[in-house]
């Protein structure tokens, strides 16, 4: 009976131990890395010094900026502006359309630019023209896929324009599609990384962009083979060769010296590298100095996992009956952050610029939203706002999260935010305590027939 009790205690014990320990580790990280890396004054990795004088790493999926030197000085992004001119090719464009060159296009081309000599007349397919301008950087293709693509170059560069500002490039202009230097023809690191971000988005672009050998074969105006090599020296098998780099474009203009912009993947995380103002060998050692540092010193980690996120997960975020009728949910547009390997999350902000967007009416539902450590940026997405019912004149209660100056809030007037590890802790803890009251009723009734028992057998060898 002794035996019974302390195995039906102990049991009691470790799974109320469990439970405890489930509910309050935190989740672990998607992905983590294997070694560790020096940390500034701040708390954050330090990164490797550079050749480069204009820099951004970013997370392509998260937006999250691991590191930025100088990458808001306006810089000549020379050949890397041919991503952009590439990406409205392939999102306007047949691959197997017929492009035929003009006399203006094939004429664009002046000394030392560089070229595949196409000239007037000359018939090549969207697809050929694409890897002549991803690889080998023509400048005489750029100039034909704009007029091809809308009709003139100025109407092209206005489709560039409006492209850069669509994603969030405020300190761009493009006046041309090669990226000839010209005054008006500017941009900086985080505007390019944001113009990137689409680019290596586009599943064409890339497959593309990281070939690394392409021929043309012989066209209506000649019968030599063009036979050229991807000038993205990082790509794997060629002169700078990184194990995990998936593309990239490099430049050069004598006003903005050599320019590289390159993305790399390894387990799961994605990065995108804007070098501006560096030497033509320094670009790719900082690109792979960068990457590497990336890899090695940061993690992706879960929204649930980041405190002011959770609060606006349907699991959490209980609507009252005061609340708005109809069903309605909270979703981010993204599923996690990117932050230093072992960061402590409950240091993770969430702000929201209430210009673009809030939650004050049905009218506007959804909100671009930033996730900050300290001065660092960690992640960008959209929390949005879905609902199934009409938006037209009614205003959400003031239950609701809503978007008040800079922060993204919730009041707690009229909803609970609770997490759900604690009710289903208590349930567990409450079944554990009536199942040991029970066992003890139990115990206390087999001792009371026990000791009846030895009573009516003593009274018995007494002779009643």
């Amino acid at each position: 009976m002794l035996n019974k009790n302390i195995f039906r205690r102990t049991i009691a014990f470790l799974c109320t131990f469990v439970i405890f320990m489930l509910a309050v580790y935190p989740a672990a990280p998607v992905q983590a890395a294997t070694t560790t890396t020096a940390l500034d004054e701040d708390g954050y990795p330090t990164a490797p010094d550079l050749v480069s004088e204009n820099a951004i790493l970013i997370d392509a999926d998260t937006g999250a900026i691991l590191y930025e030197k100088n990458a808001h000085e306006k810089s000549y992004p020379a050949s890397t502006t041919k991503i952009l001119t590439g990406l409205l090719a392939c999102e306007n464009d047949s691959l197997t359309d017929t492009v035929t060159f003009s006399s203006t296009a094939a004429n664009s081309v002046e000394y030392g630019d560089s070229t595949l000599g196409f000239r007037t007349g000359e018939e090549v397919t969207v697809e050929q023209a694409l890897y002549g301008l991803l690889l080998y950087s023509a400048n005489e293709v750029a100039y034909e896929l704009a007029e091809y693509t809308a009709g003139s170059l100025s109407a092209f560069v206005d489709m560039m324009n409006a492209r850069a500002q669509a994603v969030g490039a405020t300190d761009t202009h493009f006046a041309n599609a090669s990226g000839l230097y010209d005054a008006n023809h500017y941009t900086t690191a985080y505007d390019m990384a944001l113009i990137a971000r689409e680019c290596f988005k586009n599943p064409t672009f890339m497959q593309i962009d990281s070939t690394t050998y392409y021929e043309i074969g012989p066209t209506n105006k000649t019968d030599e083979t063009r036979k050229f090599y991807n000038r993205n020296k990082l790509l794997p098998g060629l002169s700078h060769g990184y194990a995990y780099c998936t593309g990239g474009k490099t430049g050069y203009v004598d006003e903005g010296g050599d320019t590289y912009v390159g993305s790399a993947e390894k387990d799961g995380m994605r990065l995108i590298v804007v070098l501006f103002r560096s030497t033509e060998d320094g670009r790719f050692d900082d690109a792979e100095a960068l990457f590497e540092w990336g890899f090695r010193s940061f993690s992706h980690y879960a929204l649930s996992s980041i405190a002011s996120a959770a609060n606006f997960t349907g699991t959490n975020f209980l609507k009252s009956a005061s609340s708005l009728s109809g069903s309605y949910s909270f979703g981010f547009t993204t599923s996690y952050v990117t932050a230093p390997t072992g960061a402590d999350l409950k240091n993770v902000t969430m702000t929201s610029d209430s210009g673009t967007g809030n939650f004050d009416a049905l009218s506007s539902i959804s909100a671009p939203v930033t996730f900050m450590l300290g001065d660092h940026t960690v992640g960008t997405s959209t929390l949005q706002l879905n609902t199934g019912i009409s938006s037209a004149g009614i205003v959400l209660p003031d239950d609701l999260p809503a978007a008040s100056g800079s922060a993204l809030t919730t009041t707690t007037k009229k909803s609970v935010v609770i997490s759900l590890w604690i009710p289903v802790i208590a349930a567990i803890l409450y079944l554990i305590y009536r199942w040991r009251k029970a066992a003890k009723l139990r115990e206390q009734r087999r001792s009371q027939i026990i000791q009846l028992r030895r009573r009516r057998d003593r009274d018995s060898r007494r002779g009643y």
